[in-house]
């Protein structure tokens, strides 16, 4: 097992120089759907109601909205009553 562990780290530090840094690559961001979705988000839109119309899954919301620096503002979110914008 350590022989395999070294080995693995002598091929990562070979291949650094090279612009290689190993790893998952990030997944892709649909930056016309996270604006829709935060847009939606600020005016107080349910989450169900945001994935529907935008077409994401839960998860994908909370990662966009995570991505556009709103993970931690839920108050904004109390200020705004999505009942009082649909007159």
């Amino acid at each position: 097992m350590k022989a395999i562990i070294n080995k693995m780290k002598v091929d990562l530090a070979n291949t650094r120089p090279r612009g290689r840094k190993g790893g998952r690559h990030a997944g892709s961001f649909n930056i016309v759907k996270a604006n829709r979705a935060k847009d939606l988000y600020l005016l107080g839109v349910p989450i169900k109601v945001i994935c529907q119309e935008v077409y994401i899954a839960r998860s994908t919301l909370y990662n966009y909205l995570k991505h556009e620096g709103l993970n931690n503002e839920s108050y904004i979110r109390n200020s705004f009553k999505f009942e009082n914008l649909k007159n």
